[in-house]
């Protein structure tokens, strides 16, 4: 009995114990399960980013060629200003040289000066374009900086969560090892016990013999069978054959037989 007690004892511990493990096994895929889904969210968000720093660049990429052409714009305007300050000069020299033609060159300078006064407005209307695509380009810059300063944080969380289940991770296979370690000492203790009983009982029937009150002793051949049953009170034989059954019951103060024969055709 204590044996089976013990057996009990560690078969209800055992239980305990992988209840716990299978609760800290369902708590740990929930925690994954729940990382997944921000793992997911995140990798969402990062797309989105990414969408976006390509749009990004797909618009500095036209500011780019905007400014290129107004780069261009005022090359030809500076070659056309040159030309005219060129023109200028040789007006300049006829005028030295042609005292007598001034009138006609006082009406090409007025037009070559309102040429020149046109390129100017032309060049003041440029500017401010020229300003305000450059701020664009400033805002766009800042964007890109906020957006890639969201990846880096995103990526910081990444790592700290994968380190805590990492660490998750390491205690529950710790607890897992001391369980283990548990379960193999009682086990050990167990078996100790067991054996130490079992060598107590084989002493104690060593010793002292028990005694049998009822005895009990059937033999079988193959035409009847005899069964004795023997207690201190009475002596009981029965004897079964093919054709009847004798019951024989044997007292200190009387004697009993009781026979019953089997007919093959009984009436009913």
């Amino acid at each position: 009995m204590g044996l089976r007690k013990d057996f009990l004892a560690h078969k209800n511990k055992t239980m305990e114990s992988f209840n716990l493990v299978s609760t800290d096994i369902s708590n740990i895929n929930l925690n994954l399960v729940n990382l997944r889904t921000m793992l997911a969210s995140v990798e969402d968000r990062i797309s989105d980013f990414s969408g976006k720093i390509q749009k990004l660049n797909e618009a500095l990429d036209k500011c780019g060629a905007d400014i290129m052409l107004q780069r261009s714009n005022e090359a030809v305007v500076t070659s056309t200003i040159n030309d005219i300050n060129s023109s200028i000069s040789e007006i300049n020299e006829s005028l030295k040289s042609h005292e007598n033609t001034l009138d006609d060159f006082a009406s090409s300078n007025a037009i070559v000066s309102q040429k020149a006064a046109s390129n100017t407005n032309s060049l003041n209307k440029i500017l401010p374009s020229s300003k305000s695509q450059s701020a664009k380009i400033r805002k766009m810059s800042s964007a890109l900086k906020e957006s890639q300063d969201n990846i880096k944080k995103v990526r910081n969380l990444i790592s700290k969560k994968l380190r805590s289940i990492k660490r998750a991770d390491a205690e529950f296979e710790a607890k897992l090892r001391s369980q283990r370690r548990r379960m193999a000492q009682l086990n050990g203790k167990i078996e100790l016990n067991a054996g130490r009983k079992i060598s107590v009982r084989r002493a104690s029937r060593r010793t002292a013999k028990p005694i049998a009150r009822k005895v009990i002793t059937k033999k079988v051949t193959p035409r009847k069978t005899v069964t004795t049953i023997k207690t201190p009170k009475r002596t009981i034989t029965k004897t079964v054959t093919s054709k009847k059954t004798v019951t024989k019951k044997v007292t200190p103060k009387r004697k009993e037989v009781y026979e019953v024969i089997k007919e093959k055709n009984p009436l009913i």
